[in-house]
């Protein structure tokens, strides 16, 4: 290091260009910013990291499974499988179509579309617990200590 406080040889020195925009940020913000870039970095590696597993683990399955098509005991099981299939579907939808069959299959029809709202109006309540409390746990009635997670994931934009 050089024993003159004011002299910096270019040893010493990292060179940041300036710009108008860097030029008016504090140290706070510098550090957010990178931490933001950092941050966008890592999402985007991590977006082409699973993107390219994908594409090797769409070569790979295929490759599997051209193991079985290409068996001829294989082949003939499958074939046999798709009769009794046929036979089966048709009792179902002779089940399917009785009257009390037709009740119940509305009625859980219902009932999933009611517990998906419940839990859209759980999700909702939640966040502004969160939002409002800070704490990201609740007590439940039996006493059990729950854990409030958010559900992050990517999903493509539509277009507009």
């Amino acid at each position: 290091m050089n024993d003159d406080k004011t002299a910096i040889t270019p040893e010493e020195a990292t060179i940041v260009p300036e710009t108008a925009e860097t030029q008016n940020l504090t140290p706070e913000v510098n550090g957010e910013v990178e931490q933001s870039l950092q941050l966008d970095t890592l999402i985007k590696r991590y977006m082409g990291d699973i993107n390219r597993l994908k594409v090797e683990m769409r070569e790979q399955r295929s490759m599997f499974n051209d193991a079985f098509e290409n068996d001829a005991n294989f082949h003939e099981a499958t074939e046999k499988e798709k009769e009794v299939k046929k036979v089966k579907t048709a009792a179902k939808e002779k089940i399917a179509q009785q009257p009390g069959t037709v009740a119940v299959a509305d009625k859980v029809k219902n009932l999933r579309e009611e517990l998906k709202h419940a839990n859209e109006m759980l999700s909702g309540y939640l966040e502004q617990y969160v939002q409002k409390t800070g704490a990201r746990t609740i007590e439940d009635d039996n006493g059990n200590i729950i854990q409030i997670v958010p559900n992050y994931r990517l999903v493509k934009k539509p277009l507009e």
